[in-house]
């Protein structure tokens, strides 16, 4: 009885936003450069990340790596054993580091791993992860010595975790939530420790901060809560209002899962932060993605 009810009363479309309310500014120094990318017809693009050190953008696309240069060539591929989610050039070195997801689809099998392409070998102790989809490497606990963040999506289950030294002996498990997507390292409180803000998608979706306690614990807070239907997928933090405070800009739009229509609420939101990381919608173009 209630699901029918649901059925017959709700409406065939969603209305749609109005005339954008951002004016467009279409006098920027860019120009478009399509990429082609192998013989591939459809695309399945998975990491896009640009490198400024390298001046290289780097393209996940299936089960092949590609390195582009500033013309747009691929100047360098790599075979994959599953889809890439995330890539770094740790200390400068000559070979990446990468992360690869394990299964696309919903699933909490641990087939993700960390891989070194240069050697071509899996990092000790990171090749049974649960879809992990997010890196980094900061300093946490101030002793000079970089340490791994590591999200791991999973499905029903998932794990963001810390490790000292980037050794998978020394794990310090911040959550065990699923849908993990995201993470930075910013000082928020002012107190000379990286703090790590995380984003949290699947049915709980937030921003979390965790703030770092300097004894290797952290404290976690919430910061912004979403619907499960607004399918929060990143963040950045920047100061927009130039008030030294860290602001947040958030995207959403997951629109695969269960209803793959357009939704009005989906697109680009910036939150201020009031100088207590209390954060407040301000602005949300209307425009559609």
């Amino acid at each position: 009885m209630g699901f029918d009810y649901y059925v017959d009363n709700a409406p065939l479309i969603l209305p749609l936003q109005d005339k954008s309310s951002v004016e467009i500014n279409t006098n920027f120094p860019f120009k478009i450069q399509p990429l082609s990318l192998g013989s591939s017809i459809l695309p399945q693009v998975t990491l896009l990340k640009y490198n400024k050190e390298l001046k290289k953008l780097f393209i996940g696309n299936y089960l092949t790596l590609y390195a582009l240069d500033v013309f747009g060539t691929s100047d360098k591929t790599w075979t994959i054993e599953s889809p890439a989610t995330d890539l770094i050039y740790e200390n400068n070195s000559s070979s990446p580091l990468v992360l690869t997801i394990g299964k696309i689809i919903p699933s909490d099998q641990k087939l993700g791993k960390i891989h070194n392409l240069g050697t071509n070998i899996d990092v000790k102790g990171f090749s049974e992860l649960k879809r992990p989809v997010d890196f980094n490497f900061h300093d946490l606990n101030g002793d000079g010595k970089k340490n791994l963040i590591l999200s791991q999506f999973g499905n029903y289950g998932g794990r963001l975790s810390w490790f000292d030294e980037g050794d998978a002996a020394k794990e310090f498990v911040l959550s065990e939530n699923p849908g993990i997507r995201k993470t930075e390292a910013y000082d928020l409180n002012n107190d000379g420790k990286l703090d790590i803000i995380a984003l949290m998608a699947q049915a709980k979706e937030r921003i979390t901060l965790f703030t770092n306690n300097g004894d290797n614990s952290f404290s976690e807070r919430k910061l912004l809560e979403f619907s499960a239907i607004k399918g929060a997928n990143y963040f950045e933090l920047t100061d927009f209002n130039t008030d030294g405070f860290y602001d947040l800009l958030v995207t959403n739009g997951d629109n695969r899962d269960y209803s793959n229509i357009d939704k009005p609420y989906h697109g680009i939101r910036i939150f201020l932060n009031n100088g207590k990381n209390d954060f407040k919608e301000d602005f949300f173009p209307h425009v559609r993605l």
